[in-house]
C-alpha cells in the first residue's frame, strides 16, 4: 500500500459489506465507506470488528480512489438533499420513480403496453418512440461493414446521410437541434465527418479520447454546439448492451439524486458521459434490487424518460407519495 494510501479494513461479521475505509472520525465514533455503497457508523468499543486488509499496492489504491468517490458522493448528495429541504424542492427517489413506472407498466419491462409503446413490438413497431425500430436502423445503417463501404466507395455523403437518418429514426433525439446540423455538412466537411464518425465508433483508443475527438471534429466543421443526442444517439443505439443515449433534460433531473457530483455541460465531453454512464450503471443496480430487469440500456433510459420528463412529474408526486 502506498504511504499517502488510506488504510482498507473488513468487518469481520458482515464481511458481504465489502472492503471500507474511514470516511470521518469522531471523538467516540467512526463512520466507514463501504464497497457496497453504505455509510456505517461504529462507535467506539467495536472498532475491532473493522480487520486491516492487506492489498498490493496499485489494487489498493484503485479500491480506495473508488471509496472516496462512493464517499464524496454521499456527502454531495446530503448536502443537495438538505438544501431542496429548506427551499421546499422536492428530489424523487427511486423507490417513488419505481413507484410510479409500476403504475403505468405493471409488469415493469415486460409488460405488453410496455413492450407495445416504449420498445415497439406487434403493430405500433413502426412509430418514431419505439426504441427497437431504433436500433434496428442503427444496426443497419451504420455497422461497421456499411460505414467501411460508404468510405471506400467514397460515398462520404452517403454516410452523413445515414448518420443523420439514424439520428431522425428516433425521439430521443431532434430533428432540428440534433440531425439538421449534421446534414449541412458538406464538401470537404462531409469527407472528414465520414472518417471521424469511423474513428469515433469503431476506432482504436480508449473511448474517451475518440469522444472528445468526434466533438472536436464537429466543432471544427462549424457544428457550432454539438448536442448530447448527436453524439450519443448513435453509440447508445450501436451498442445498447454498453453505452447509452443521453438526453440532457432527463439525466440532468436524475443525477440530481444519485450523481449530483456531476457537472453538466451543454457541450457534450467524455468526462460527464463517464459520469452519467456510472449513474445509469448505478440505477440497472437498483432497479435489479426493485426486481426491475432492464432487458439493456435502453430500458434505463425509457425508465428514466418516463419517471423524469416534466409531464409525469405531478403523477410521481402523487403516485409516489
Amino acid at each position: 500500500m502506498s504511504a499517502d494510501t488510506a488504510a482498507l479494513y473488513q468487518h469481520t461479521r458482515r464481511p458481504e459489506w465489502g472492503l471500507a475505509i474511514i470516511a470521518t472520525e469522531n471523538r467516540d465514533s467512526r463512520e466507514y465507506q463501504f464497497q457496497d455503497g453504505k455509510i456505517r457508523t461504529i462507535k467506539e468499543g467495536y472498532y475491532h470488528l473493522l480487520e486491516p486488509i492487506e492489498k498490493p499496492d496499485d489494487e489498493s489504491d484503485r479500491i480506495v480512489g473508488e471509496l472516496e468517490q462512493q464517499r464524496d458522493r454521499l456527502a454531495t448528495r446530503s448536502r443537495m438533499l438538505e438544501r431542496a429541504k429548506r427551499e421546499g424542492k422536492k428530489i424523487f427517489t427511486v423507490k417513488e420513480q419505481v413507484a410510479l413506472f409500476l403504475h403505468r407498466f405493471p409488469a415493469g419491462f415486460e409488460d405488453n403496453l410496455y413492450a407495445e409503446e416504449v420498445r415497439g413490438t406487434g403493430e405500433g413497431g413502426r412509430k418514431k418512440r419505439n426504441r427497437d425500430r431504433a436500433i434496428e436502423i442503427a444496426a443497419e445503417l451504420l455497422n461497421q461493414d456499411s460505414i467501411n463501404n460508404f468510405i471506400d466507395n467514397g460515398n462520404y455523403e452517403g454516410l452523413r446521410d445515414a448518420y443523420v437518418e439514424v439520428l431522425s429514426a428516433t425521439d430521443i433525439a431532434s430533428t432540428s437541434a440534433d440531425a439538421r446540423p449534421v446534414k449541412k455538412l458538406e464538401g470537404q466537411g462531409i469527407v472528414d465527418f465520414a472518417h471521424g464518425v469511423r474513428a469515433f465508433l469503431y476506432g482504436d483508443g480508449p473511448l474517451p479520447q475518440r469522444f472528445s475527438n468526434f466533438i472536436a471534429l464537429l466543432m471544427a466543421l462549424g457544428v457550432e454546439k454539438p448536442t448530447w443526442p448527436m453524439v450519443t444517439v448513435p453509440l447508445g443505439l450501436l451498442n445498447p448492451q454498453e453505452h447509452f443515449c443521453i438526453k440532457p433534460s432527463v439525466y440532468r433531473t436524475q443525477s440530481r439524486r444519485l450523481a449530483p457530483e456531476i457537472s453538466y455541460t451543454t457541450t457534450p465531453t467524455a468526462a460527464v458521459y463517464s459520469g452519467y454512464m456510472r449513474m445509469a450503471v448505478e440505477l440497472g443496480k437498483q432497479l435489479r434490487k426493485a426486481e426491475l430487469e432492464p432487458k439493456d440500456n435502453i430500458d434505463i433510459f425509457s425508465f428514466i424518460w418516463e419517471t423524469m420528463r416534466p409531464g409525469v412529474r405531478k403523477q410521481l408526486e402523487s403516485v409516489g407519495g
